[in-house]
């Protein structure tokens, strides 16, 4: 898979394990383990609620600059 991307799988490797850490930090399966990758419905909201807060944060930076 890291191939088709056109990275390494030593490039590859620390974001699969991050990737990991977070589902078993919040206790679900985030992504499916299918080709092409999917995220699950938990991993779709988690990438919603990501956008939304990375937004809240431009905003913020945006306001004190």
């Amino acid at each position: 898979m890291a191939r088709s991307l056109g990275v390494s799988l030593a490039e590859a490797y620390p974001q699969v394990a991050a990737m990991w850490a977070l589902e078993r930090a919040a206790g679900v399966q985030l992504i499916e383990r299918v080709r092409p990758l999917a995220a699950t419905p938990a991993g779709a909201a988690l990438i919603r609620e990501a956008e939304h807060l990375l937004g809240l944060l431009d905003a913020v930076q945006s306001s004190v600059t």
